[in-house]
């Protein structure tokens, strides 16, 4: 790789960044699509207004006080002595201020705007008040030799507090790779520290809900990874999306979200249903994601939608569509990169589900979900890496204490993995140990009931051959040598 002191020398004596791409050839062909890429998005990005506001208004025009979830991310400061290093700072931070505006209730300056204040002498607070905005993000970027540190801190603009900060330090063999990695990491812990603490501040206004805080606290229940996939946590968020889209019945993000909030019901606590009400739930779904659909093609939580409902009718290849659709519209969503792994797993490709759990995790390690946890292990144990297996369900179990775990797949819940897991490499005390621990938050459970979900077709969901192999060859065998009770 040519040293990057090299790479900017020769591109200071061209004209422009297209003419010195052109000119030096297939080395700098990364620059090209990064410099594009970058003017795309500073020109292109417009804020994310909730269907709530006036459209086209500003958190300023649309109320007297900054929104709840609202942010500027100032053009990041080139501490380095070579000027020509500012492109990467100000691509950094377009491709920040474009993975944010994902978050689709969040108002998010756009780049251009944000542009505007570069090197001028205000306080957070002034900008805030300028721009209608909570929170500010401003970093800096340090170039020494082959080493470069990004910093980055955020904060609230009404107290001027800084609520988080991190610094990430790389080389510059592979600037794009760290860029991708820095933006991603970046995004994903500050969009959930925006909402986090947004929800915090509107239960200060839940005596007279609206829509905008209804959503905000679903939101920031969805990303406890404590309670995340607890059916108390889930009928919660149900029950806050029904209310919103009471409100505002209308609006198709929020029939979305009720769809979402369903389906996810349906697929992880299958038995809290009725069979009658079982298939009204997904009746209901279905029509609800496509007016969410219709409204907007890209929706996240819609896509999350249709996977989940593609699984419950057993169609594979329709939740294999959906997941790779998802991730081409989110790449650096770690729920959409673990949706999509799970999706492997369904149909019979563990390694490819392996390979992209580690990366959803790559991308928010420090919260990841407990469904990432339980795909990380179901991955590694269907590949017989049992050790694995076993360190990502502790983890699972510590994030869930006292609860019994969401489905794995029908009848088998993450909990009842590690039991499996610790019988399949020979462990039969330890096994015993957690089935004994099992049992007593769920003494209901026989081996019999799931032979027949597997052998009968029993289920009321559509299992996948491969799933349906594995429980039948190694899980149910396993269970027994654990000695569960039949």
């Amino acid at each position: 790789m040519m040293p990057m002191r090299v790479i900017l020398d020769r591109l200071s004596r061209l004209k422009g960044p297209i003419i010195a791409i052109g000119t030096v050839g297939a080395v700098l062909s990364g620059f090209a699509g990064y410099w594009n890429t970058y003017k795309t998005v500073r020109e292109s990005v417009a804020p994310v207004e909730f269907s709530a506001a006036k459209p086209g208004a500003s958190p300023k025009d649309a109320s007297a006080e900054p929104r709840l979830l609202s942010i500027v991310v100032l053009p990041f400061t080139n501490l380095s002595t070579n000027p020509e290093q500012a492109y990467f700072a100000d691509g950094l931070t377009a491709s920040i201020t474009a993975d944010l505006s994902r978050i689709q209730q969040a108002y998010i300056v756009s780049p251009q705007t944000a542009f505007t204040f570069r090197d001028k002498p205000v306080t957070a607070k002034q900008i805030g008040q300028d721009l209608g905005v909570r929170f500010l993000l401003r970093g800096s970027v340090q170039v020494a030799g082959t080493k470069i540190r990004i910093s980055a801190q955020l904060t609230d603009t009404t107290s001027e507090a800084q609520l988080w900060s991190e610094a990430f330090d790389g080389d510059t063999s592979d600037l794009f790779a760290l860029q991708d990695k820095v933006t991603s990491l970046m995004a994903n812990s500050i969009g959930r520290e925006l909402i986090i603490r947004a929800a915090r501040e509107s239960e200060r206004r839940m005596a007279s809900p609206t829509v905008g805080n209804l959503i905000l606290k679903a939101d920031a229940l969805m990303l406890n990874p404590m309670t995340r996939y607890s059916s108390a946590n889930i009928d919660q968020v149900l029950d806050l999306s029904r209310r919103a889209l009471a409100l505002d019945p209308r609006n198709p993000q929020l029939a979305g979200r009720v769809a979402g909030s369903l389906s996810l019901k349906l697929q992880s606590y299958p038995a809290s249903f009725g069979d009658d009400e079982f298939k009204k739930a997904i009746s209901e779904s279905k029509v609800l994601v496509t007016r969410a659909l219709a409204d907007n093609p890209d929706d996240m939580q819609a896509i999350f939608t249709q996977m989940n409902l593609a699984e419950l009718n057993g169609d594979i290849e329709q939740h294999t569509f959906w997941a790779e659709r998802g991730i081409a519209s989110s790449p650096r969503d770690p729920l959409m990169v673990n949706g999509y792994a799970w999706s492997q797993l369904l149909a019979g490709r563990p390694e490819k589900a392996l390979a992209a759990a580690q990366q959803a995790f790559a991308l928010d390690p420090k919260y990841p979900s407990d469904a990432l946890y339980g795909d990380l292990a179901g991955a590694e144990l269907i590949l017989g890496n049992y050790d694995s297996a076993i360190q990502w369900l502790l983890k699972f179990k510590a994030n869930l204490p006292g609860i019994i775990g969401v489905d794995f797949v029908d009848g088998i819940k993450n909990d009842t993995l590690l039991v499996i897991a610790y019988a399949l490499k020979g462990d039969l005390v330890s096994a015993r140990t957690q089935l004994d621990a099992f049992l007593a938050l769920d003494p209901n459970f026989r081996l019999s009931n799931l032979e027949r979900i597997y052998s009968q077709g029993l289920s009321r969901k559509k299992i996948s051959p491969a799933i349906k192999a594995w429980v039948l060859d190694k899980a149910i065998p396993a269970l027994r040598l654990a000695g569960a009770p039949t």
